[in-house]
């Protein structure tokens, strides 16, 4: 994988471009780095964001026996809800 891959934020209407992915060349081979704006990088490493990929088969034949292999197009990234505190119980207490 040596191309950019498209970073996009679903919401209402058509999704908005926020940035691009790469292949990381660190120590795993299936790491990527995000190229966002820092917000935004916040957001997904909290994890506010659940994310949806798009993808394309490799036309690559691989050796016999093995998978077939992927490309990642794009990754769309969906806001999370909030989370929200239950509300506190009320505790009664009885008079002697």
């Amino acid at each position: 994988m040596t191309e950019d891959i498209p970073v996009y934020l679903a919401g209402e209407g058509d999704p908005v471009l926020l940035g691009h992915a790469n292949e990381s060349l660190g120590h795993y081979a299936d790491a990527m780095s995000f190229h966002l704006e820092p917000d935004e990088c916040k957001k997904l490493s909290s994890g506010n964001f659940s994310f949806s990929i798009t993808y394309e088969l490799s036309e690559k034949p691989g050796a016999p026996g093995s998978r077939s292999r992927v490309k990642l197009t794009s990754i769309t990234l969906t806001g999370r809800k909030s989370y929200e505190k239950p509300a506190a119980k009320t505790v009664l207490v009885a008079e002697e």
